[in-house]
């Protein structure tokens, strides 16, 4: 049973949060774009949906990706200092988990530049422990891993 197989690796999970984080982002021009996350809290899920403004100009190749639409919803979004200090609240003391380090990176990177500090929480990168357990990647989303861990 793959729940089996992963808790070992979550036995922290009693004492922190677990919070599943995708990103949107333009790294060409450091922009944090969207923020989603759905954080685990006493085995109840709790989605989140954060939009960021830009400071710098989105390429036209990640307005290719994201679409014009999602733009709108962007340009209307949080500043990043702003973004960030909710970002950096949410997942202190928590476990973040992401389906490869980029969005950790990125996170921590820009959470330096606007606050000063990095991230406080353990990071798993859950791309390499998906490899480890099923061989089939393309089942993986943030709701499916919740769902592993419900």
């Amino acid at each position: 049973m793959l729940k089996n197989k992963i808790t070992p690796l979550f036995k922290l999970k009693e004492k922190n949060d677990i919070i599943f984080i995708d990103i949107e982002a333009d790294p060409k021009n450091n922009n944090l774009l969207q923020f989603g996350a759905i954080k685990l809290k006493k085995n109840k899920p709790f989605m989140i949906n954060w939009y960021c403004k830009p400071q710098e100009k989105v390429s036209h190749h990640i307005l290719n990706i994201i679409g014009y639409d999602a733009l709108k919803k962007i340009k209307m979004g949080y500043p990043p200092h702003e973004i960030l200090e909710r970002i950096y609240k949410l997942t202190n003391n928590s476990i973040f988990v992401s389906f490869g380090d980029f969005d950790f990176n990125f996170l921590n990177k820009l959470s330096e530049k606007y606050l000063n500090k990095k991230l406080n929480t353990i990071f798993v990168n859950f791309q390499e422990e998906w490899k480890n357990i099923n061989e089939n990647l393309s089942d993986i989303s943030l709701l499916n891993l919740a769902n592993i861990f419900e």
